[in-house]
């Protein structure tokens, strides 16, 4: 493993890891850490139906998990940033809910569920921080649920997503936002052409501007209040 590989040389590592335990030795997450998969943009790390084995750690990048449809629709269920999990959802199934792809060049860390449940039953706190993780997951999907107009769905997408990346980079303004149009219809269940219309009229309103991959917020306490998030 090469140095900056570490978790003790990872500019995420304080998501991943809460820090209560970062009392213990790096090395101990280090030894659960089966493999960092890189990966280029549209590769898979697991697909629908597949066993469920192990958590997956972003480095850095951003994926979605989506599912098709019978009508040959694609289903996004949600999109991950630097430093989440990703595979809470098949613990209770013991199946991958959908297919797993990078929106970016990106780096996953492959953490086996055996070998953390092992470390979690040696380290309270660990649990704990699990759990913050399942309850936050939760907290982001209802959040987007309860608007029901499209301004205020996109709106939350985008408090969403600018909130949870400025974990892994605080006060920005300027965000790389790999996202097309029509991803982000097909999680919130709107058309390409509305979100492309909604857009346009954030910008109109000297809210956002998003050119080509970059999403600029200019008004982040209007989005805000668009979104009910006061």
């Amino acid at each position: 493993m090469k140095l900056n590989d570490s978790c003790k040389y990872c500019e995420v590592a304080q998501l991943c890891l809460p820090l209560s335990v970062n009392a213990l030795p790096h090395s101990a997450f280090d030894e659960i850490v089966s493999r960092r998969i890189e990966m280029e943009k549209g590769s898979t790390v697991f697909n629908l139906g597949n066993t469920f084995t192990s958590f997956y750690a972003v480095k850095h990048g951003i994926f979605k998990i989506f599912i098709i449809t019978e009508d040959g629709r694609e289903q996004i269920e949600s999109f991950y940033y630097p430093g989440e999990f990703i595979g809470f959802d098949a613990v209770d199934s013991g199946y991958y809910r959908g297919d797993l792809q990078a929106l970016t060049d990106s780096c996953v860390c492959e953490i086996p569920y055996a070998s953390f449940i092992e470390l979690c039953n040696s380290v309270p706190s660990l649990q704990e921080h699990l759990i913050k993780l399942m309850s936050q997951r939760i907290g982001q999907n209802h959040c987007l649920r309860l608007n029901t107009k499209s301004i205020e769905k996109i709106a939350s997408f985008l408090i969403n997503f600018t909130s949870r990346m400025d974990r892994f980079k605080p006060n920005q303004f300027n965000y790389h936002f790999p996202m097309s149009r029509a991803e982000i219809g097909d999680h919130l269940g709107l058309t390409a052409e509305t979100v492309t219309r909604t857009f346009t009229i954030l910008r109109n309103k000297q809210i956002i501007e998003c050119s080509g991959k970059t999403l600029t917020i200019h008004n982040l306490r209007a989005l805000q209040k668009l979104s009910f998030v006061v």
